[in-house]
Parts: structure tokens; sequence; C-alpha cells
């Protein structure tokens, strides 16, 4: 069996490919898991106590609180007023928390099968730290040592890549903007020929969005914390190209927009500046945006428009976004191990 690990800011996600039944000459089964990447922390409390235990959840006990992980962290966060806590600090691991660093490993592990064993594990890393040496690559291998002596790693928006451009020979670039980060990836019949990623992403914004609106709601102690959910929420109802007349938040977040994708146009345009490799294209590219944060209706527009205002080697055939599939990133990984590529998947030590 061959395990794919996504780790994103905003959610983990497994991909499990039975290679046995690929083997003997079947497609394979595809077995899926994903939690949400974060917790809330509950003080005791007598009403606390009666929501946990009218609930299925799994609790644990951390210095005078208890921990609850993933969705039912999500649905409980409201009902109890606490605020959600990111297992990913700032997108990153955090490798100098003994605390967090368990909250990650009990995640992780509970989207694996106790006791299985895999060929190999594949998985992206936070911010798209490929090198297999990092602290990173070292701390998230350790996990999986037990169940497969091969660990690779690999761009997320390499794998994506993978995954959406089947139909044009994987040949194209891959934007995808995620919780934390926005990762991207030129390839060329399935090779790299950029893989970069932009400290920006979906969660930026609606941190921007928030303070800015002062939009903020109260813990039962009266503590004050960013309503992340809400605007989460409010976003869904929404699109860029309505006019903001009259309607601060939306001309707001308009502009948050446009400035993240001038960002990644400009990110893009100083690495292809010193690429060679990229001149080879004799046909347009195809540009597919994806991702959680890529979804918000008229988001492709302003990509377009930033695209269009930069110097590139080569010709964009078309932005189109694509419908967001939270597996599409670890499908990539498997796609691309059965392919083969050479120089995508990195061996961890």
């Amino acid at each position: 069996m061959i395990l794919a690990v996504d780790i994103g800011t905003s959610e983990f996600r497994t991909l499990i490919r039975d290679g046995q039944a690929a083997r003997s000459g079947g497609a394979g089964r595809l077995v899926g898991r994903r939690s949400a990447a974060c917790y809330i922390a509950i003080p005791s409390d007598p009403v606390a106590e009666k929501w946990i235990r009218r609930l299925p959840v799994r609790v644990l006990e951390c210095e005078g609180s208890r921990i609850v992980l993933g969705d039912s962290a999500i649905e409980l966060a409201r009902v109890l007023r606490v605020p959600l806590i990111p297992l990913l600090v700032e997108g990153r691991l955090p490798l100098r928390d003994p605390i967090g660093r368990q909250l990650v490993a009990i995640s992780l592990e509970s989207l694996v099968p106790p006791r299985a064993a895999f060929d190999e594990v594949l998985m992206t890393i936070p911010g798209d730290d490929i090198d297999p040496d990092s602290p990173e690559g070292a701390f998230l291998s350790r996990l999986f040592r037990l169940q497969s002596q091969t660990v690779r790693i690999a761009h997320s928006g390499t794998a994506l890549a993978h995954s959406l451009l089947r139909s044009s020979r994987y040949t194209g670039l891959v934007i995808n903007l995620g919780a934390a980060y926005c990762s991207i990836s030129l390839t060329r019949l399935g090779q790299p020929l950029m893989e970069i990623t932009a400290a920006v992403g979906g969660r930026w914004i609606d941190d921007r969005l928030a303070r800015s609106r002062s939009r903020f709601v109260f813990d039962a102690g009266g503590q004050r914390f960013l309503d992340i959910p809400g605007i989460e929420a409010w976003k869904r109802t929404v699109d860029l190209r309505s006019s903001s007349k009259g309607n601060p938040d939306l001309a707001i977040l308009a502009d948050l927009h446009r400035e993240v994708a001038r960002s990644i146009a400009a990110k893009i345009e100083g690495e292809l500046a010193v690429s060679r490799r990229a001149r080879r294209f004799s046909e347009a590219v195809p540009v597919l945006l994806a991702g959680g944060g890529g979804a918000m209706g008229g988001f492709d527009e302003l990509v377009r428009a930033a695209l269009s205002e930069i110097s590139l080697p080569f010709a964009i055939r078309d932005v189109e976004t694509v419908g967001y599939d939270s597996f599409a990133v670890a499908r990539g990984l498997l796609i691309a191990r059965e392919l083969g590529h050479p120089g995508l998947l990195k061996r961890t030590a």
C-alpha cells in the first residue's frame, strides 16, 4: 500500500492506495481521510462538562484543560464560546512547542489505520519546504518511520499539477491558494520547471479583513478574539464581481484579493526572469487556479489581470478556476509516483 499525506494549514488529509490491487491489474482502492487542523482548549467548567458528555468526541487532558481536536473542535467552539487554535503556527509546524508537536502527531495518527504497513509514504510539508534534511521533514518522517522505511516529500503545487493537468499532458501553470500559503508550479510534461511558494493565502485575507473592520467575538471570560469563522462564513455569500458601493466589507475584500493576485504575479515574474527552462514552451500555457482560497468568485479575473501586467517568457492561454477538491494534492502525489517522474519526490534521510 502507498500512503499520501497532504499537510495543509487548515486541514490534514491522507489518501491510501491499495498497491496490491493495482499490481494485479485493477485500479487499486483509494481510501481518504481528513481532519481540520485546529483544536480548542476547554477550561474546567460545569457547562462545558455537560456538553462534552453529550457528544461522542475524543477529549485529551492537558495542563488542567481539555483538548478537542479537528472537526469536533469547530462544532464546539461556538457553542462553548472558546477560540479555535490552529495546529500550525502561522502555517508552520510548532517544532519548539512540545505540546503543539504532540497534538500534530495525534491528529495525523488518527488519519492512518493503526499498525498499518506501507510500501511508501508520500507527503507535502507546510510552506513547501522540500529539503529532506529540514527540521520539518525530519519531524514528519519520524512519525511515519514505523509504518514505512521510505518517506518522500514533494512541492504541493507540483503534486496538484499532476492531479489537474492530465488533459494537457501535465504541462501548465498551477496556482494553489491555500489558507496560509500560495503554492505555484510550472510543469512541462510533468517535470517541474518552477516551484515557488508565496506567504499569502485565504487566512491572510480573513485576518486583515477582520482587523480592519473590527470583527471580534468574545469568549465566556470576556476575552476578545478575531471572528475568523464568521468572516469565512460571510465570504461564501459574496462575489468579488459584485458592486461594492455601500458595502465597505466587500470593497476591502476585493482590495485584499487584488493585492494577493499582484503578489502572486510578482513572485512568478521574479522567478521566471532567471529561468531558462521556462522559455521552451512553443504553445500558450494553461493556467489553473485552485485551492480553497482561490474559489472566491471573481478572483480568477484579478489573477488574469495581474498576469497580463507582468513580463512572461511564454504566452498564457487562459486562467481557469477548478472546483475545490480536498484530496487533489494527495491524489497528485500518487499520480506522480505512478508516472515515475524523477526529481519530483525527494527521499528523506
